[in-house]
């Protein structure tokens, strides 16, 4: 094979990798889109520490210190939840800044519908929600694009920069959306990003 030969071949495969990984993601935000009959108390401390589990080489390799508050137990769907903070994890430690060491921090408190803002409407004004929030020291993003990263296929960064579909946020969407409650983001670049989740209290 000629130079050029080996060049095309290897754009073939890298982009096989990529449908794959596309293919997969689709097939995750289609399980999501479908509710169990029944939620069951889940204990997110536990969902937590077998997201580390799966995500232990790619922390190893990036450094990266995570915290973790003591988190809340929860009404829900034991894969989906497990799935949202596998991706918001995995997204914290992605867009990494190349020259320091990620630090993720994890922390659960109560609030109303009226203290989350306008994000819910009035006749939710007294219901109490679990706000989890992600935050990280990374690269962050303008706040305008703050509802733009969670739209299906949607990226703020090329390729050539950090590796992804587009898909995982919209996942992430989805399952709070499943779990009758909100998410949303707040950033600005170069310091960073929090991810705020909101599930109600049963």
């Amino acid at each position: 094979l000629t130079q050029d030969d080996i060049n095309i071949l290897n754009r073939i495969e890298n982009a096989s990798h990529r449908m794959g990984i596309l293919v997969d993601d689709l097939l995750v935000y289609s399980h999501v889109s479908l509710q169990p009959h029944e939620m069951e108390d889940i204990d997110l401390n536990d969902k937590l520490r077998k997201v580390l589990d799966d995500l232990e080489l790619d922390v190893a390799e990036k450094q990266a210190v995570i915290t973790i508050a003591n988190l809340p137990v929860v009404k829900g769907y034991r894969r989906q939840l497990q799935q949202l903070f596998q991706n918001l994890i995995s997204n914290a430690l992605k867009y990494s800044k190349p020259d320091t060491k990620p630090a993720i921090v994890i922390t659960s408190t109560i609030v109303t519908g009226k203290e989350a803002g306008t994000i819910f409407p009035t006749a939710d004004a007294e219901k109490k929600y679990f706000l989890i929030e992600v935050k990280d020291n990374g690269i962050g993003f303008e706040q305008e694009n703050a509802e733009k990263i969670f739209q299906m296929f949607q990226r703020l960064h090329g390729r050539k920069e950090y590796s992804g579909t587009g898909v995982g946020l919209s996942i992430a969407r989805k399952v709070v959306q499943n779990h009758n409650g909100k998410i949303l983001a707040e950033s600005e670049p170069g310091k960073g990003s929090v991810f705020k989740v909101y599930l109600p209290v049963l």
